[in-house]
């Protein structure tokens, strides 16, 4: 083997390295410039029984794949969570350049305070990243915008009813 093959593949193993460090975690290697855009859509019931009370207190919590957004309750006033079992989207794990379409149905069941509330949200959406980021990453800034998202639109929801 001559001294430039050997040098072409010592540098070969040391970038198949430093890709295989920082997909599992181990290495922090981030710069990647990221945009996201999405429409929502969202269709609400809310049938009320007794006397119902104002939810503007009641804290929310949404959940997606291992991450979670919102602000706790207390062991008085615990918090409504609402759980994204899942995000359709494209392949996250080319290296370089990532463009994905993704979609999100996500059924709204929440019982609380005289109100029950009942509907369905959509997302759909563009995520394009420019640059060294690891699926990993691509996935959490994914689930954080669709994170805060579901949020903003359920707890829009839920503050109206008073």
């Amino acid at each position: 083997m001559t001294r430039k093959k050997a040098i072409v593949r010592t540098l070969l193993i040391i970038c198949i390295i430093i890709t295989i460090c920082r997909e599992m975690g181990w290495l922090n290697l981030r710069y990647y410039n990221s945009q996201i855009s999405s429409s929502q859509a969202k269709s609400f019931n809310d049938f009320t029984y007794g006397s119902p009370g104002s939810l503007q207190d009641v804290p929310l919590i949404v959940k997606c794949m291992g991450y979670e957004y919102g602000q706790s309750g207390t062991t008085d006033n615990p918090a409504v969570i609402v759980y994204i079992s899942g995000i359709r989207h494209g392949a996250l794990w080319i290296p370089l350049f990532k463009q994905s379409q993704f979609t999100v149905g996500l059924p709204v069941s929440l019982r609380r305070n005289g109100h029950d509330i009942t509907g369905t949200v959509s997302i759909n959406g563009t995520l394009s990243i420019n640059g060294l980021c690891s699926a990993r990453d691509a996935k959490h800034l994914l689930a954080n915008h669709v994170m805060v998202s579901v949020y903003n639109l359920v707890r829009d929801q839920m503050d109206r009813e008073n």
